[in-house]
């Protein structure tokens, strides 16, 4: 839970409206008056005066990506380089239907999932 919170700090999203889907940048956090230590907490609702005017939805913060490293799937088929053409043939096919179920399964785009058939 620790790291989760280093990373938001580090890259804290932005804001979006749930109900009309409006984007907010960050709310700035205010300086603390003389003689008071650190900073006063950000104001939500900052940036979101005019669309609070038009909207009922509360904007909540989003973030797109993590700094993660990438996993790998790889499938070992012995015997398959023997098989010549229909082997590698075969080979393509079911890299294609495990690119279906992950995009099926975890709701990602073909393109960001990179596949190689090595013989």
């Amino acid at each position: 839970m620790r790291r989760l919170e280093e990373e938001k700090a580090q890259s804290p999203g932005f804001y979006l409206c749930p109900t009309c889907g409006g984007q907010f940048s960050r709310p700035q956090a205010k300086k603390a008056p003389k003689g008071k230590q650190g900073q006063v907490q950000p104001d939500a609702r900052a940036d979101i005066t005019a669309h609070a005017l038009r909207c009922s939805g509360q904007p909540q913060q989003f973030s797109l990506g993590h700094k993660l490293k990438a996993d790998t799937l790889r499938l070992g088929v012995p015997g398959i380089a023997s098989r010549g053409d229909e082997g590698i043939a075969w080979a393509w096919s079911f890299v294609y239907a495990i690119i279906q179920g992950a995009v099926r399964l975890f709701e990602v785009d073909e393109d960001d999932l990179e596949v190689f058939v090595l013989t």
